[in-house]
């Protein structure tokens, strides 16, 4: 979360604004998504919120959680109960929907529910925002397929002692495959040196039997780049004694062709061929699609 340079919080005041406020299940789950990823789009709460309110419609089409009443009322009306109660903050950022983080009374909330929190300062919350965004595709998609994904954020890894500590990891099951991967952003910070270091270290760390076999790369910089990141892998993993980490790297201007509407969901994160690998050859999807798919079960 955004560190909140706020007032201390007692008992006594934590106790009246959560019965003023009104803490049903919906306002605890907006909570939980808050710690749990630091920072959220009003979209990506709905949408975190209200996947249990998804139901096939009368034409046998999945219809998504959040368009249903119950939704609107989550968007409409209770983040702004929240917001007016301290328990969030809210702020526009240029271009995007308006974002939510922890306020005095939801770090308080938090504490005395023994709920882990992580805070960030300013400088992280593009990165917050992009594994979040990349967490909302994701399980968005697999819901899409018949599947679900279940995904850990990086402040849920926060007790590993691997040094190879991933921005998240997540869990697919859809189209008949299982996946599970590690998920890094880059937003063109991790350059040649560090780029290596880190292949070096999930090397390391899935010899000792803790770190994923397959891990993605998601990165800012232009897709024209990806050629120099995918040369730079392919050289660690070269020089590497046990090659036992597959990388599959993007760029996420490559997600763009399939944006639907203006609530930020991308389409194809899992089934489009914008997945490259450091050995070359054509990009590849990481579920069935027309040209192949990245496993075939559980690694």
């Amino acid at each position: 979360m955004l560190k909140e340079a706020g007032r201390r919080v007692g008992q006594s005041e934590l106790s009246a604004a959560i019965r003023q406020v009104g803490l049903g299940k919906r306002e605890v789950m907006i909570l939980q998504m808050v710690c749990v990823h630091s920072l959220l789009s009003s979209s990506q709460i709905v949408r975190l919120v209200c996947r249990d309110l998804a139901k096939v419609g009368s034409d046998g089409t999945m219809q998504p959680g959040h368009q249903s009443r119950t939704a609107l009322k989550v968007r409409d009306e209770r983040l702004l109960r929240l917001v007016e109660g301290e328990f969030l903050r809210r702020a526009w950022l240029p271009g995007h929907l308006p974002y939510y983080w922890l306020g005095p009374l939801g770090i308080a909330w938090a504490k005395a529910q023994g709920i882990e929190i992580v805070t960030a300062n300013l400088a992280a919350v593009e990165h917050a925002l992009m594994a979040a965004d990349f967490m909302t595709w994701v399980i968005e998609e697999a819901g899409r397929l018949g599947g679900q994904a279940e995904w850990s954020s990086e402040a849920e890894l926060g007790n590993w002692r691997a040094k190879a500590r991933p921005d998240a990891e997540a869990v697919v099951e859809a189209a008949g495959v299982k996946l599970r991967f590690a998920v890094e952003i880059d937003r063109r910070t991790m350059w040649k040196g560090r780029l290596k270091k880190k292949v070096k270290q999930y090397e390391t760390e899935r010899e000792r039997g803790q770190a994923v076999s397959q891990v993605l790369l998601v990165t800012t910089a232009p897709a024209r780049y990806l050629p120099t990141i995918l040369r730079a892998l392919l050289e660690q993993q070269t020089q590497s004694k046990q090659h036992s980490v597959n990388w599959f790297v993007t760029a996420t201007e490559l997600t763009r062709p399939y944006q639907q509407g203006l609530n930020d969901l991308h389409a194809g994160v899992l089934t489009a061929p914008i997945w490259f690998r450091p050995s070359g050859g054509e990009p590849i999807s990481l579920l069935p699609s027309g040209r192949g798919v990245v496993a075939q079960g559980e690694q």
